[in-house]
Parts: structure tokens; C-alpha cells; sequence
């Protein structure tokens, strides 16, 4: 029996890997670089503060992660003001999960002033019962801290909680972490592998999901 799920939150709840894509590109271009599919593979659920030292060690360069991250959380914030939107089906699904008493939480590496702006933007925040943000934690995914953390806070174990991810990262950390890891792909991640998913999903409301949900 499922008591909870735990949703991560940039491309899975939310679409925001374009914004990053787009600003991360531009950051790229402004300094010689090309930003790749590959590129953001690697960076995607990883904590702010591994970021930087993660495309330094992909480009051999030495960017300042200060100043770096500064100008990229600008253009972002910026960006997701006007420009995010939910992906289909987040509504719905938060409602299935409240209408069976399933705890909901959030388990993300993004910083707690994104989440709260994204999470206020769209009035859900009230919906979740625990939200664990990149600011919280020591290690990013594909490390299983994030949801060990979360899994403690909601006071479940792992095998009866989901964690719905859009990348490998995230499923690989919530397969360590002892929990039923599903992927809901986006564009960008629709190559990853997903080789501990126990379901790659369609969108939120794929009838194989609902069915291990309210089974």
C-alpha cells in the first residue's frame, strides 16, 4: 500500500528545464562554450553549489561558482516569473492523492527561494506536507540524502513511498534511498535510461501509475 509520494520538482512538477537551458546557453555562448544535451545531463538534480565545480571539471575551465551562480539564479528567477508553467496533470494527481489520504512532500535540490516563489505562484504550497529543498541537504542526487530526508520528516518508509523523477539522477538517489522510483520524462530526459525506474510514465495521469497509487 503506497502512503506517500514524493514529487521532485524542476521538468517533473513544473517546466523549467527550458528556462535553464536557455539561460544556460546563453551563459555558455557568452564564454566561449557550447551547452550540450550531455552538458545538462550531468548537471541536471544536482545542488546549487555542485554546479559550477561539475562544468569546470566537464570544460577544464575555473569559473567563480559565486559569480557564476549569481548571474545564472538572476536570469532564472527572472524568467520563471513570466515563463513556467505546470506540467499537465500536477493538479489532478494532487487531488487523486488527497480524495486516498496520501501524504504528498517535495523533495528537490532547488534553492528554497525558487521553490517558495514557484510553489506560491501556482497556490500549492498548503497542498504538501513535507518540502525538502537543495539548501537542506549536504549531497545532491544522485546521492539518497535528499530522500531519506523526506522520508524521515513524513515519518514513512521507503517502500511504501513513490518518488516521481524526470531524470536519472533523481531516480537513481530515490532507488538508494530504498524507495519505488517512477520517471515522467520531458524533452530533455527522454534519453536518460532510468535503469532503476520502476516505471517509466507517460505524463501524471498514466492509468499505470493511478493503478499502483489507489491499489
Amino acid at each position: 500500500m503506497i502512503k506517500a509520494v514524493i514529487f521532485d520538482m524542476d521538468g517533473l512538477m513544473f517546466d523549467t528545464e527550458s528556462v535553464f537551458t536557455d539561460v544556460q546557453t546563453k551563459m555558455f555562448a557568452d564564454r566561449g562554450f557550447v551547452f550540450s544535451l550531455d552538458i545538462k545531463s550531468k548537471l541536471m538534480g544536482k545542488k546549487s553549489t555542485e554546479i559550477v565545480p561539475t562544468i569546470n571539471e566537464i570544460l577544464g575551465t575555473s569559473f567563480d561558482p559565486e559569480g557564476w551562480m549569481k548571474e545564472q539564479d538572476e536570469q532564472i528567477i527572472k524568467a520563471c516569473k513570466t515563463q513556467v508553467v505546470p506540467f499537465p496533470g500536477l493538479f489532478e494527481l494532487l487531488d487523486v492523492l488527497d480524495e486516498k489520504g496520501v501524504k504528498k512532500a517535495i523533495g528537490t535540490s532547488a534553492r528554497e527561494g525558487r521553490v517558495n516563489l514557484l510553489l506560491e505562484k501556482f497556490n500549492v504550497r498548503h497542498r504538501f506536507d513535507v518540502i525538502v529543498t537543495g539548501d537542506m541537504i549536504a549531497k545532491g542526487k544522485p546521492d539518497p540524502e535528499i530522500y531519506l530526508k523526506v522520508l524521515e520528516n513524513l515519518g514513512v518508509n521507503g517502500n511504501e513511498t513513490i518518488v516521481l523523477e524526470d531524470a536519472q539522477n533523481g531516480i537513481t538517489s530515490a532507488y538508494r534511498a530504498g524507495c519505488l522510483p517512477i520517471a515522467i520524462p520531458n524533452e530533455y530526459t527522454r534519453h536518460n535510461p532510468f535503469l532503476e525506474a520502476v516505471l517509466v510514465a507517460d505524463s501524471f495521469m498514466d492509468e499505470r501509475l493511478l493503478k499502483m497509487i489507489t491499489a
